[in-house]
């Protein structure tokens, strides 16, 4: 297995763990240094462990050094000393300083560190030279780990120093090497493929073909699948991402899942998306191994601590090897072993065994294949009084696999120089090796594949050079490589391209670039091509650059085709970027928590001894409970927190089971109040448990809290937007884009400024210095702009959240649309004020009827009385006519009014339309056009026939006279048309819903302004010169409408002319559904 200390990344995540279980460890520490004596139980006394111990740590071939609080050192074994040149007594007592001082800048900065926080610091790279070889580079890696004492102060720091020169520069050499051909071939870290599932008569899925891989997805995968068949790859074991691929394929959805697949005994993530339209069956997979995440995350790290202070240190020191540590004794019995040298063996030692074992024909020399002796072993050879350094052995594992490790091993000697035991450690160096062959064979493989590329690629100099060409970039170039040598980048490259300077500023700031640039051919034709380019040196540092080009004449038109994948998955990698920035933010808070937890403790604690008994508690169980320690000591626990014995079974099987994780249970406390609780246990090495649990109750109650209101501002009908204190959008619900066009991602982030078409003006900028001036709400209707261009009244209330000190943390905004609201009142008012209008003109008309009567009556009498040629006759024709006209208007106002009763009864309207359009064309001058197109069919309407001809007469009139100069057309169209509720509100606010005659009168007029249009209906509004009209006609129009349950309205614009539709309700008896509206008869039938 891999030695969990070389991961950082594993490290990390399993201090993160042991934080989690501080509590238990402050407690195990005594049980630990007693299991430890317990192993040596068989020796003649204890001081046989200090004396193995001692010794141990001065045979390791790791260096390895204890320093007090003031960074002195208290002691240090041989290796370490050897390594920095002086004896080791001559370090106890001095800094690093005194000893190198050329490395002792960092070394001690790392210890300050470790010192102030108690935390171990890991792998720090150091170089340099030693005494002894001075000129010479060497490297090591260094661990440094705090050592405590019971209570959990930091009382030193313990080092551990390992050499890795030859590794590190084996592996320098075969990278540098690697590093050349590799970043030719670099692109996304992710495995990408795209595939077609492929379904059998039933719509199953049954295959898959590869139509392309990726670099990264061959090297996961262990071979390129380009152009095969996924059952031609794959065994059974991965049967199941088939049966997902078909889902995606078949319904489009996208699929993000974490999978473990058996034969590869690998994690991997996937996310599937489906690729084209409905009938497509290409699916794109992308892939990434997460293998070690996984292992990190179930990693349980056990740190441990002796109550002795000294014991406590060489037990650091043991915990804290990066290697295997196996201690025998004089006859080759193991006595101890560490968890690394365990998991080397893979479970194949234990204390009763004997060292022989692990040769017997299970172990061979490495360099040689030679099998090895029980009497060539390391440690028999240690036992006989050698030392053996790093021995390569190769080992078959308890499971039948093979793997390699290094072996050091030394005699354990007492003060009279007789050998007591051995000490060896172990390193499992198989992935290293492994690794050392991959590079190699990678070499070997990428140096084939620039020659075998069908892609072209170029290795050129910083000053454009180019120093070599593979075969495909002759062949697309049409030259020769010694031709491609001597033109040059600037004889192969379009240089007028201005995203030539681009990409190589690009490269020279990140080390690589793509982009698309023009190409020259021999012949001088160009093309254009994909290039991707990168920086790479060679073991002399020397810089180059590699360019790989492809020709994509072909592909620009595919590249229409696969834009749109393109997008998708730059989405996906936003919201990835996303969740690890949330993720990031997670861990964050969640450190800044777990510190909180354990300065303080505020959480339940439960320590069972391996029968199940409690032993301890800890003060925050007894407060929530209710009980003491003494009475939960004595009583039976269990049954009293979960009287339900069914409950109570399931609780002690999750107890049992000891998984990592949460479950959340419900205890009863001696109150009898239920409480919900959040409960983890750990079993520890001696079948002791620690349960650890958390009161979530009122937890749980603010989240419904917070669920509930999150739902209903959501789902609110009402607009809201929330603002920071410098008016910047932070949220907007979907009520909010609805009502103004915009959307979330448009508004957020936005201020007032950024959105000033919105605002149609500067009161937002009044609101915002009233509600800072009194710090209140205000409320109120304003005027906006939709992102359409639509302009809405809106009501407006704007109110300002203050933090526990009285500041502004935010402002929330509701709006809601009343455009349709306010038109209605508008309309109302209209309507109630033209009702007032006629009322009071009813009552003038009866008293002018009254005075104009005998007016007329006495004038025709005396002009009856008279000669033609009496002075007073045309004094007497002047007041009959006069008294006759005043006559007429009293018609009209009583007309309007609505006081006259008219007989109603189903009229066909197009023969009453076609009457009135007969009338205006000899009414009107020639000047004017009329145009008739009926379109009502035999739709009837209960009316009064001369009132509908006075109505079409008075509307052609003032048609007429808006033409009167200029002459134009007149256009009179009927048509039946269906209103709903509320297409019907929009004509006029007491507009039933159902079928309707619509007449539409349209001039190309001079038309009206606004001012205007609001008042055409009040009686006696004219927009005729004195003498021309009473302003009477359009008046009358609206009274004759209402009263048949009808209405008119207008439109108008100046110089577009005018339009004036009448909306007559269609009668019963005409042909329909059945669905109109019901009126009465003017008698009041039905």
């Amino acid at each position: 297995m891999d030695n969990p200390m070389k991961t950082k990344a594993h490290l990390e995540n399993a201090l993160a763990e042991a934080q989690k279980r501080i509590a238990e460890l402050e407690r195990h520490a005594a049980r630990c240094g007693r299991a430890t004596e317990d192993s040596f139980e068989d020796s003649d006394n204890a001081s046989v462990y200090m004396t193995l111990m001692h010794e141990a740590f001065n045979a390791s071939p790791i260096g390895l050094a204890i320093f007090d609080t003031d960074m002195r050192y208290v002691t240090i074994n041989r290796t370490l000393a050897d390594l920095n040149g002086k004896p080791a007594q001559d370090h106890i007592g001095r800094r690093v300083r005194d000893i190198i001082p050329d490395l002792a800048g960092e070394i001690e900065s790392v210890m300050r560190r470790v010192l102030h926080t108690g935390q171990p610091v890991l792998d720090i790279f150091i170089s340099g030279s030693v005494a002894s070889q001075p000129g010479i580079t060497r490297y090591w890696n260094q661990h440094c780990f705090p050592l405590k004492d019971n209570r959990g102060r930091v009382i030193g720091v313990s080092i551990v120093v390992e050499e890795i020169t030859a590794r590190r520069r084996a592996e320098e050499a075969l990278k540098e090497s690697e590093k050349k051909y590799r970043t030719l071939f670099d692109s996304i870290d992710e495995g990408f493929v795209l595939a077609d599932v492929v379904f059998d008569e039933n719509g199953r899925p049954v295959d898959a073909y590869f139509a392309e891989t990726n670099d990264a997805a061959a090297n996961m995968l262990g071979q390129d699948v380009t152009g095969r068949y996924f059952r031609d790859v794959f065994s059974e074991g991965r049967v199941y991402l088939l049966d997902v691929a078909g889902q995606v394929a078949l319904t489009g959805r996208n699929v993000r899942m974490e999978h473990f697949l058996e034969p590869d005994k690998k994690w991997y993530s996937f996310f599937l998306f489906k690729i084209g339209g409905p009938d497509s069956r290409r699916i794109g997979t992308i892939f990434q191994d997460i293998t070690e995440r996984r292992r990190a995350e179930e990693e349980r790290a056990r740190l441990l601590q002796d109550t002795d202070e000294q014991r406590g240190r060489l037990q650091a020191i043991i915990d804290s090897l990066p290697v295997g540590l196996c201690i025998t004794d004089n006859t080759g019995k193991i006595i101890f072993m560490n968890d690394i040298a365990k998991g080397i063996w893979i479970g194949r030692a234990h204390y009763a065994k004997n060292i022989e074992e692990f040769s017997s024909d299970k172990a061979w020399w490495s360099d040689t294949g030679e099998r090895i002796a029980a009497e060539d072993m390391p440690v028999a050879r240690s036992l006989r009084g050698e030392i053996c350094k790093t021995l390569a052995v190769d080992f078959e594992r308890s499971d039948g696999t093979r793997g390699t490790q290094l072996v050091s091993s030394a005699p354990i000697r007492t003060s009279d120089g007789s050998i007591t035991g051995s000490i060896a450690l172990i390193q499992d160096i198989t992935e290293q090796r492994r690794a050392q062959r991959a590079l190699r064979e990678s070499e070997e493989k990428y140096r084939s594949l620039f020659e075998s590329s069908i892609d072209g690629i170029l290795l050129t100099m910083p000053d454009g050079r180019i120093t070599a060409a593979n075969p495909a970039a002759c062949r697309i170039l049409q030259m020769t490589e010694e031709e491609i040598v001597q033109a040059g980048r600037d004889g192969v490259i379009d240089t007028s391209d201005p995203r030539l300077r681009l990409a190589l500023e690009e490269r020279r700031r990140k080390g690589k670039a793509r982009a698309e640039l023009i190409f020259r051919r021999k012949d001088g034709t160009t093309f254009p091509a994909d290039i991707s380019s990168s920086v790479i040196s060679d073991q002399e540092d020397h810089i180059r650059s590699s360019v790989v080009f492809r020709d994509i004449t072909e592909r620009k038109e595919a590249e229409k085709r696969i834009r749109k994948l393109n997008e998708e998955l730059e989405q996906r990698v936003k919201e990835r970027t996303g969740d690890l920035i949330e993720t990031v933010d997670r861990l964050d808070k969640q450190r800044e928590v777990l510190q909180t937890i354990i300065d303080s403790i505020p959480v339940m604690l439960m320590f069972y001894d391996p029968a199940g008994k409690i032993y301890l508690v800890n003060r925050e169980l007894e407060k929530v409970l209710g009980w003491s320690k003494e009475e939960i000591q004595t009583m039976d626990l269990m049954a009293a927190v979960y009287p339900d014995p069914q409950y109570r079974r399931e609780v002690r099987e999750y107890m049992m089971e000891a998984e990592p994780g949460w479950k959340d249970l419900m205890m009863t406390t001696r109150s009898g109040t239920r409480v919900c609780s959040s409960w983890s246990y750990v079993r520890l090495s001696d079948g002791s448990q620690i349960g650890i649990g958390i009161d979530v109750s009122e937890r749980r109650r603010i989240d419904q809290d917070m669920k509930r209101l999150a739902t209903a501002i959501e789902q609110s009908g009402e607009g809201i937007v929330i603002h920071n204190p410098d008016w910047v959008i932070v949220y907007a619900n979907p009520a909010f884009e609805a009502l103004t066009g915009y959307g979330r991602e448009e508004l957020m982030g936005k201020g007032i400024s950024d959105l000033a078409e919105y605002f149609h003006g500067n009161d937002y900028g009044d609101i915002s210095e009233y509600i800072s001036r009194h710090g209140k709400q205000w409320s109120g209707v304003q005027k906006r702009k939709r992102k359409s261009g639509e302009v809405i009244d809106i009501n407006l209330t704007v109110a300002p959240v203050h933090d526990q000190e009285g500041r502004i943390m935010n402002y929330v905004s509701a709006v809601r649309d009343v455009t349709a609201e306010l038109r209605m009142q508008n309309q109302l008012a209209q309507n109630q004020k033209l009702e007032a209008i006629g009322t009071l003109a009813g009552g003038i008309a009866h008293d002018l009827k009254n005075i104009l009567t005998p007016i007329v009556i006495n004038t025709e009498v005396a002009l009856m009385d008279i000669e033609e040629d009496h002075p007073v006759r045309e004094l007497l024709e002047e007041i009959g006519q006069a008294a006759r006209m005043g006559s007429d208007v009293v018609s009209q106002i009583v007309t309007f009014s609505r006081r006259s009763l008219q007989e109603k009864k189903p009229v066909a309207i197009e023969s009453v339309v076609k009457e009135s359009v007969d009338f205006l064309r000899s009414a009107l001058p020639s000047t004017i056009d009329i145009r008739l197109q009926l379109s009502a069919g035999n739709a009837r309407v209960l009316a009064d026939p001369t009132r509908i001809k006075q109505v079409m007469v008075n509307l052609g009139s003032n048609a007429g006279h808006a033409m009167r100069e200029n002459g134009g057309n007149l256009f009179i169209e009927t048509a039946q048309e269906r209103l709903n509720e509320e297409k019907a509100s929009v004509v006029s606010p007491d507009l039933k819903a159902g079928r309707y005659v619509k007449i539409m009168v349209r001039d190309t007029g001079v038309g009206m302004d606004e001012q205007t249009k609001r008042r055409i209906f009040e009686p006696f509004f004219t927009t005729k010169k004195q003498g021309e009209g009473a302003g009477m006609g359009l008046s009358v129009v609206h009274g004759i409408v209402k009263d048949h349950e009808g209405a008119v309205s207008v439109w108008s614009k100046p110089g577009k002319g005018s339009i004036f539709t009448v909306f007559l309700p269609v009668c019963r008896d005409s042909s329909g559904t059945g669905d109109e509206p019901s009126f009465l008869s003017a008698s009041g039938d039905a």
